[in-house]
C-alpha cells in the first residue's frame, strides 16, 4: 500500500491521489479491516510476511505496544509508516 501510495504513476498511470476514496488495512490481531489512516503500524520486528519483513497494522495501540515489546520494533502512525517505507524503497 504505502510502495503503491508513493508511485501510483509506476504502478496505475489512469488514477491519482484524488481518487482514493477510503484506505484500509486487516488488523494484525482480529483480522479484521481497519481504518489506515488511525492504524498504528509496527516496523523492525521479527514479523515476516509472504514477502519479507512485514509491516503490520493494529486498530489498538496497546495491541500494537505489547507486539513490540514481544517481537521487537516500534510503533509509527500512518505519516511515519509512509515517510519510512518510501524512504526504504528508495533505497
Amino acid at each position: 500500500m504505502f510502495r503503491f501510495l508513493g508511485n501510483m504513476v509506476k504502478y496505475d498511470s489512469k488514477h491519482s491521489a484524488t481518487d482514493i476514496v477510503q484506505m484500509d488495512a486487516t488488523d494484525h490481531v482480529r483480522r479484521g479491516l481497519i481504518e489506515a489512516r488511525r492504524a498504528t503500524y509496527i516496523s523492525g520486528s521479527s514479523a515476516r510476511g509472504p514477502m519479507g519483513p512485514d509491516l503490520p497494522a493494529f486498530e489498538n495501540r496497546v495491541d500494537a505496544e505489547f507486539f513490540v515489546r514481544t517481537t521487537g520494533g516500534r510503533t509509527l502512525n500512518f505519516d511515519q509508516a509512509t515517510k519510512e517505507t518510501r524512504s526504504a524503497s528508495a533505497r
